[in-house]
């Protein structure tokens, strides 16, 4: 009985739920997107076009949050791991 009055609570938490759940979704996509960037991030270490990088990064001043984010840009627009 305890189990089916917590089930219909949580059902009817559930409407009020469903925007809460977006964000959390949001999260998981973001969480995927962050081991993107490393992984981004550790081939240009890896592969020696750092400076390239840097150069980059040097004439396009940007808050050092968004270098990994500029850096998927950059490469995403390029197609840069497509040439290399």
């Amino acid at each position: 009985m305890a189990l089916e009055e917590k089930s219909g609570t949580v059902a009817v938490n559930n409407s009020e739920q469903l925007q809460p759940e977006k964000p959390q979704v949001n999260q998981v996509e973001k969480a995927s997107a962050e081991e993107r960037k490393l992984q981004i991030l550790e081939w240009v270490l890896m592969s020696g076009k750092k400076p390239l990088f840097s150069h980059l990064i040097k004439r396009n001043p940007i808050c050092p949050e968004d270098k990994s984010l500029f850096l998927v840009r950059y490469v995403e627009s390029n197609r840069y791991l497509d040439h290399h």
